[in-house]
């Protein structure tokens, strides 16, 4: 017995993701970008100048990949997924408001030492301090306090992430975007809304090698041109958050989770909440 407990102390001394107790190693570390979460908020909200007190309730599911390139050298590729990302807000004497993505991906090409080709009579190679990556969102579905509905179809956008960091813990990427979605306002005939590469995308995160603290942002925003009628306008959605893992239950984390989120429209105005509240998750 002795001598299996000195063993786990050695390898568990290696391994900065374990730490010793009386039971056994303990799992230190947890990965934010492979999990099942679910969380609970207080959240405060501004709606056009008005402020009150809500319920918010949120969950998806986050799968993150990387691999080596098969074909070529000193290359790598990223994958993340997003699937069912909900959130619900109940305000009081108010109908319940939220918003659904249905999938959420982002597929990025890490090279060691990117550059550029120039293919003239002497092959010219330049720096090029960026990794390439493709956003893509499907199927979000949206309504406010007021019931107005909003489908976005889809929005891709080209972006260019000069963090170059394959393990996704860190993110700096900004890039055009297009859209197409359906709106239909409160008595008032739907709307179809374009965003012909008049869009614009961009992504921020750190996380801690131990996944204790992660921190993110998400800006969409653009020019819209409404169909078959209407003005073109500014339209946008900025989120982000800040988790850290408060304690965990067999060795499946909680953490303390502040969120906030902005949205403007030309028609609808501007609308902002920001949260206070508990995430538990299931480390995948």
């Amino acid at each position: 017995m002795l001598a299996a407990l000195l063993i786990s102390a050695a390898l568990a001394a290696g391994d900065p993701c374990e730490a010793m107790s009386a039971s056994g190693p303990i799992v230190t570390c947890f990965d934010p970008g492979n999990r099942l979460a679910l969380g609970a908020a207080l959240a405060g909200v501004d709606e056009s100048g008005a402020t009150s007190g809500a319920l918010l309730l949120e969950g998806g599911l986050r799968i993150r990949k990387s691999r080596e390139s098969r074909t070529h050298d000193h290359t790598s590729w990223s994958k993340e997924y997003d699937f069912v990302d909900a959130e619900l807000l109940h305000e009081p004497d108010t109908r319940w408001q939220g918003r659904v993505v249905a999938f959420d991906g982002l597929f990025l090409r890490h090279l060691d030492e990117g550059f550029i080709l120039l293919p003239t009579p002497h092959p010219t190679r330049l720096p090029f301090p960026f990794d390439i990556a493709v956003t893509t969102r499907l199927g979000t579905l949206e309504q406010d306090a007021h019931g107005n509905q909003e489908l976005e179809v889809g929005r891709a956008g080209l972006l260019l992430d000069i963090a170059r960091d394959p393990t996704g813990m860190s993110r700096a990427a900004l890039g055009p975007s297009l859209a197409f979605g359906i709106e239909r306002l409160v008595n008032q005939p739907t709307t179809f809304l374009v965003q012909p590469l008049t869009g614009g995308t961009l992504l921020l995160r750190r996380e801690s090698f131990n996944g204790l603290w992660r921190a993110e942002l998400r800006v969409d925003a653009g020019w819209s041109l409404p169909l078959p009628r209407g003005a073109p306008g500014p339209r946008g959605r900025a989120e982000g958050s800040i988790e850290r893992v408060l304690f965990a239950v067999n060795d499946e984390p909680v953490a303390l989770r502040l969120s906030a989120t902005d949205t403007y429209a030309k028609d609808v105005g501007n609308d902002a909440r920001v949260g206070l509240g508990l995430l538990a998750a299931y480390d995948l």
